[in-house]
């Protein structure tokens, strides 16, 4: 089975959401994947897994690089468990802000991209 986008990151510093998993390839550090500091989920709550790879480069400046990778859908949704991670992180960081919906979580997910945007 395939990911469902967008791809939300929790982190110790709370929730990012990616449209795409090439973004979260991107974006996330993989000496802090492999330190096990980001859950990763579709957005239907379905727990994605992470991993590295190490590339060579040849050229004048070859040397390895890291990259992240997502790969497919592992275990049960944790939808329900997600979607209080998250409506507890907004209140305990932005008690301003209430979601309109309480769920299901893409709905949650997209009222995070109204008020913070994609991450990139």
């Amino acid at each position: 089975m395939t990911a469902q986008p967008p791809i939300l990151v929790l982190a110790d510093d709370g929730p990012s959401v990616f449209a795409t998993i090439e973004d979260v390839e991107r974006r996330l550090e993989p000496i802090d994947v492999r330190n096990a500091e980001y859950r990763v989920f579709d957005a239907e709550g379905f727990p994605l897994e992470l991993s590295t790879t190490t590339k060579i480069r040849a050229g004048l400046f070859g040397g390895e690089i890291e990259v992240t990778r997502v790969g497919s859908r592992n275990g049960p949704s944790q939808e329900s468990e997600v979607t209080r991670e998250i409506l507890d992180w907004l209140t305990a960081n932005y008690p301003d802000r209430h979601p309109e919906v309480a769920g299901p979580l893409p709905q949650l997910l997209a009222e995070l991209v109204d008020w913070f945007g994609y991450e990139r």
